[in-house]
C-alpha cells in the first residue's frame, strides 16, 4: 500500500472520530463492493476528505507506517555503523604493526599464559605442600576461606590434570563438597563437570546450568556468567536464546573475562543476538587479545587486514567462518546429541526467532565456543 493511500485513510479515520461516534461512521458506510469483491465505504462531507477506502485500511496503514519507520531506522543505523567501523579501522589500522610486534609469539615477552579456566591449578611440584596445608586446615577449621581455596586447588588438580579414574573421582568429591557449601569457583567447576560429563558423570546440561545460574546470581562470578552465555548460545541445558547469550557475554566481558570478550566480539561482528556493531566488536576483541587470548589476536589481525573480498555474511576470512566448520559438522553434531540427551530424548533446538537451526550453524557455534575456551 502506498503512502498516499495511507495518508488519505488516516485522515478519514481522524475525520470519522471527530464526527462523534463509531455508529455514525458505520451508518454512513455503504454496502457497495468494489471490483475485487471487497466491501468499501463512502463517507463524503463538504468539510471533510473523500473517504472511499477498505474497512481494514487503518490497520494496514499503521502496519505499513511502522514498516517504513523501521526501514528508515535500519538504514540510518547501518550507515552509522559503517561510519563508526571505518573510523575504528582507520584508528587501529595505524597500530597494526604495533599489534603484530606485541603479539609475535616468537617473542617470549608476548607469551601471556593461556586464558583457560581455572587458572590456579597447582603443578606436580606444588601438590605435596598443598596437601600438607590441607591437613593443617582440617585440624584448624578457623581458616575457612583459605582452607576452602586449598581444597579447591587440590580437587581441581585431581579432576583436570590426572587420568586415573579413582583420583578423578576423589577430585570430583572434593569439588562437589565445596560447591554444596557455596564456594564460587567450586560451584562453577561442578557445573562444568555436570555439563560435560567429567569423571564418569553422565552429561546433564540442565543441572549444569542450575549451578552456573546459582553461582552467577550469588557472586557475579565471571566464569559462571560466561558459562550461562555459552548455554544460551548453544542451547545446552536451556532453550537457545541468542539475545540472552549476548547479555551474559557482555556481563562477563565487563568483568574482564577474555573468552567472553572473544565471543561477544564474534557476535557483534556478525550480528548474532545483537545488532551488528563491528566497531564495538573490534574493541571487545582487543580487550581479549590484550588479556592474552590468542584466538582474539588472530581475529583482530584478520579484521584489520581485511581485503576487498566477499566473505558472505561474515566480516573476515578468519577460521571462525562457516566454511571451515563444515568438515567438523558431523563430529560436532554427534557430540552435541550425546551431551543434550536426557532420558533418551534429544530436546528440540531452535533459533531464537523460531525454526530448527541447521547442523552447520550448530557446528559453527560449537567451534567458536571451543576457540574461546582454548584462548
Amino acid at each position: 500500500m502506498n503512502s498516499a493511500v495511507c495518508r488519505q485513510a488516516l485522515k478519514c479515520s481522524r475525520y470519522a472520530a471527530a464526527a462523534g461516534s463509531v455508529a455514525v461512521f458505520m451508518g454512513l458506510m455503504t454496502n457497495d463492493k468494489n471490483n475485487n469483491g471487497n466491501r468499501v465505504g463512502n463517507m463524503t462531507n463538504r468539510n471533510g476528505p473523500n473517504c472511499s477506502f477498505h474497512i481494514l485500511t487503518k490497520t494496514e496503514c499503521y502496519m505499513s507506517h511502522y514498516a517504513e519507520q523501521e526501514a528508515m531506522r535500519r538504514r540510518y543505523y547501518e550507515q552509522e555503523e559503517e561510519r563508526r567501523f571505518q573510523q575504528a579501522l582507520e584508528h587501529h589500522g595505524k597500530l597494526l604493526e604495533e599489534y603484530r610486534e606485541k603479539w609475535d609469539y616468537n617473542k617470549p615477552s608476548s607469551r601471556i599464559p593461556t586464558t583457560s579456566w581455572p587458572k590456579d591449578i597447582p603443578t606436580d611440584e606444588e601438590l605435596p605442600a598443598l596437601m600438607a596445608e590441607l591437613k593443617y586446615c582440617q585440624r584448624n577449621p578457623t581458616k575457612n576461606a583459605y582452607c576452602q581455596q586449598v581444597q579447591f586447588r587440590i580437587g581441581a588438580f585431581y579432576l583436570l590434570h590426572t587420568h586415573d579414574p579413582p583420583t578423578m573421582h576423589k577430585g570430583l568429591a572434593m569439588i562437589k563438597d565445596l560447591a554444596e557449601r557455596e564456594h564460587p569457583d567450586a560451584m562453577c567447576l561442578y557445573g562444568q563437570c555436570l555439563n560435560e560429563g567429567r569423571a564418569g558423570l553422565d552429561p546433564n546440561p540442565i543441572q549444569g546450568v542450575v549451578w552456573f545460574r546459582r553461582c552467577a546470581e550469588l557472586y557475579d562470578h565471571p566464569q559462571a556468567l560466561y558459562e550461562m552465555g555459552v548455554a544460551f548460545y548453544t542451547g545446552e541445558g536451556v532453550m537457545e536464546d541468542e539475545v540472552q547469550a549476548v547479555d551474559y557475554f557482555r556481563l562477563a566481558s565487563d568483568l574482564g573475562h577474555p573468552s567472553a570478550s572473544y565471543l561477544l566480539g564474534d557476535c557483534l561482528l556478525d550480528g548474532f543476538g545483537v545488532e551488528r556493531d563491528r566497531a564495538e566488536a573490534l574493541e571487545r576483541l582487543l580487550e581479549a587479545a590484550n588479556r592474552g587470548h590468542r584466538g582474539a589476536r588472530s581475529r583482530v589481525l584478520a579484521v584489520l587486514e581485511h581485503k576487498d573480498q566477499d566473505f558472505g555474511i561474515f566480516t573476515d576470512g578468519s577460521r571462525q567462518t562457516l566454511a571451515l566448520t563444515l568438515p567438523q559438522m558431523e563430529e560436532s553434531q554427534i557430540r552435541l546429541e550425546r551431551r543434550c540427551t536426557i532420558g533418551g530424548a534429544i530436546p528440540e533446538r531452535k533459533f531464537t526467532v523460531g525454526g530448527v537451526r541447521p547442523a552447520a550453524g550448530i557446528a559453527r557455534r560449537l567451534t567458536n565456543v571451543q576457540d574461546s575456551r582454548n584462548g
